[in-house]
């Protein structure tokens, strides 16, 4: 009688201790479940490339919003996936048609024809940790950079907009005097301290 209640004793414990192993798993799963966000994706273009790449995200925001260079408007975005502990940079252009302002006091409207982006300066080399450039376009493709979003690069840390410096290549998209279309080159360069256009 008493091998018989030892027995089922025994029984009883390995049944609990089943249980117990079972609900901690569950609890695992239910945790890690509830911890991953859902996530968002964005089809972009590499800039360097200009090959199609996913940003896969779960939240999203304007870094450096500016406004236009005549008819040109830019801003880079900032991706970050809490799942994967990643931020993402974007840059998005835009082409946009003069308002009766700007034609009324004969704003040139421009194309834009290479587009760089750098972030992280290293004083010591006046280089930038993290720099992307697309080619010379109108030499890769014969015509311009379209509006879109392209890819720029990933950290692991967030990036303050004080950070970034962008310049872009520009040339007239009207003719204008007896300057025919294209033959006019203007250089842009802005970062945290200045904003600077030279032809």
């Amino acid at each position: 009688m008493i091998l018989a209640y030892r027995k089922i004793a025994a029984m009883s414990l390995v049944v609990f201790i089943i249980l117990v192993s079972s609900g901690c798993e569950i609890n695992k799963k239910t945790e890690n479940q509830v911890s991953k966000e859902s996530v968002s994706t964005i089809k972009v273009k590499n800039l360097d490339t200009f090959k199609e790449k996913t940003i896969s995200y779960t939240k999203s925001s304007e870094l450096l919003p500016n406004p236009a260079i005549n008819n040109i408007s830019y801003n880079i975005q900032e991706y970050y996936n809490s799942n994967k502990k990643e931020y993402q940079y974007a840059l998005n252009l835009k082409s946009n048609p003069l308002t009766e302002v700007q034609k009324g006091i004969n704003i040139i409207p421009y194309n834009v024809i290479k587009f760089y982006v750098g972030a992280l300066q290293n004083k010591e080399t006046n280089t930038f940790i993290k720099s992307v450039s697309s080619p010379m376009f109108i030499k890769f493709n014969n015509s311009y950079i379209s509006d879109g979003s392209y890819y720029l690069f990933s950290a692991n840390k967030p990036i303050k907009a004080t950070e970034f410096q962008v310049e872009g290549i520009f040339v007239n998209a009207v003719a204008f005097d007896n300057t025919k279309v294209g033959e006019e080159t203007y250089r842009y360069i802005s970062n945290s301290k200045e904003s600077l256009m030279t032809e």
